[in-house]
């Protein structure tokens, strides 16, 4: 999809800059503008519409949700690009309704029974004759308003030019999607000196800086829950030199732990570390990092 996306774009702002280049200037053969414009338009339309399309797809793709599109730099960029993409999109309509008026192809007449007679003939000639010279002056005509129709294609350019500047920064921004925060919720191996003890599930809602629910969830090696004679839980911030912030927490049924307010102080990647006190010599632990926006 990204493919079709970056060529669509090739192909009209490609052709976009050619015309303005080579033809869409002062003094330009009225045939030529009349040959090449409604075949550009033509070619520019399913540019357009393939690139709207693969555009579309790769936004849901990329921001996944409406809070990650509100709520994350990706997002933010997006939508101005897209706000941006609008005004390219109606200059560029303006300038197809252009060609539409000027040089478009008028429908064809009902044709009629053919009749072998000298006059057929004459009116055919005559006929032909003055739509030949209703063509001459329709594209002598739209040459005369080709400054209107450069100056709805410049504006293409320059704002497509700013688009594609924004796109070169989307590029190298964290997707929306991984920007926003996600809950954490991870059942993690208690560690000891004889190895394994058992496991932890642990859950932080909303893993944001400020006030979070903590759940701690005990299960011995049968996973039935389990009760150690002490527990302990700390929080760490290691690139910020923060911590280890003990949590305090509360029991709340059979191995089941929670704080309904734990604090993380800023935004950053956090570690969660549980320390059990199975009895007076044995301890197991169980750390996870998670990221906090």
């Amino acid at each position: 999809m990204a493919t079709v996306h970056v060529a669509a774009m090739a192909v009209w702002l490609g052709g976009l800059a050619g015309l303005l280049v080579g033809l869409v200037r002062p003094g330009p053969e009225a045939a030529d503008v009349a040959d090449a414009m409604p075949r550009y338009s033509r070619l520019a339309f399913a540019a357009v519409a393939a690139l709207v399309v693969s555009g579309i797809i790769q936004a849901v793709r990329e921001v996944g949700s409406p809070t990650a599109l509100l709520e994350s730099t990706y997002g933010g960029l997006l939508l101005v690009k897209v706000l941006l993409v609008l005004v390219v999109l109606g200059a560029a309509g303006v300038s197809r309704v252009w060609v539409q008026q000027r040089l478009g192809v008028r429908p064809a007449r009902a044709a009629s029974r053919p009749r072998v007679t000298a006059q057929a003939f004459a009116a055919a000639a005559a006929e032909d004759d003055d739509a030949a010279a209703r063509g001459r002056v329709q594209q002598e005509n739209a040459v005369e308003h080709l400054p209107s129709l450069r100056r709805s294609m410049l504006v293409e350019v320059a704002v497509a030019a700013v688009v594609l500047a924004l796109s070169a920064v989307l590029v190298g921004t964290p997707p929306a999607r991984s920007a926003v925060a996600q809950p954490v919720d991870v059942t993690l191996p208690l560690q000891g000196t004889a190895g394994e003890a058992g496991s932890v599930q642990v859950s932080v809602d909303p893993a944001l800086a400020g006030s979070n629910v903590l759940h701690v969830y005990l299960f011995d090696e049968d996973g039935r829950p389990t009760q150690p004679v002490g527990i302990e839980v700390s929080l760490t911030e290691e690139a910020q030199d923060i911590g280890p912030v003990d949590v305090e927490i509360a029991g709340a049924g059979p191995g089941h732990y929670t704080a309904d307010a734990m604090t993380i102080p800023k935004a950053g990647t956090w570690t969660l570390t549980v320390t059990l006190r199975l009895d007076e010599f044995t301890a197991t632990r169980a750390s996870t990092d998670f990221p906090v926006r």
